[in-house]
């Protein structure tokens, strides 16, 4: 049982990792998007003199949701790998991770249908496919991360009594 135990604490610190390098790929993926023309059709769609307006909102509002996924993710995989090395931690950063597996899981769920109803715009089903794939992983890792948080949790109160 103890074998177990060590051997899920170290996929755990692992698992924590990996929620942190999908928190930076977030960003790096936004500022993909920033440079492969996000603000291309804006030029036909918005006054001139309110484009500049526009852009800053929009990045803004794109910087604080990157952020903010970025934080929660930090938080998460900081607190997965202080519980893998043997540190008992609260429950918070689980529910936060369920949070965000049922919005990746809604958020792809709407995606998929509706490229489904529509049709992809400027982007190959290729590139949808990779994209989504990602997305996905994500998700698939976060599932992951909860239910070895569980099972750590259950050996070491076996483990202890």
């Amino acid at each position: 049982m103890e074998k177990k135990l060590r051997r899920s604490q170290v996929s755990l610190v692992t698992l924590g990792a990996g929620v942190i390098l999908f928190g930076l790929w977030s960003v790096i993926k936004s500022l993909l998007y920033f440079r492969t023309g996000l603000f291309a059709d804006l030029d036909t769609q918005v006054e001139p003199e309110q484009l500049l307006l526009v852009k800053l909102i929009t990045v803004g509002l794109v910087a604080l949701i990157v952020f903010a996924d970025l934080g929660f993710r930090l938080k998460i995989g900081l607190r997965a790998r202080a519980e893998g090395m043997g540190r008992r931690q609260k429950s918070g950063y689980l529910v936060l991770a369920a949070l965000i597996v049922l919005f990746n899981l809604a958020v792809e769920l709407f995606s998929i249908y509706f490229v489904v109803k529509n049709g992809l715009s400027g982007q190959s089903y290729i590139e949808y496919a990779v994209s989504m794939l990602v997305d996905l992983s994500s998700t698939v890792l976060l599932i992951e991360l909860i239910v070895t948080v569980l099972r750590v949790r259950k050996l070491s109160a076996l483990s202890e009594g």
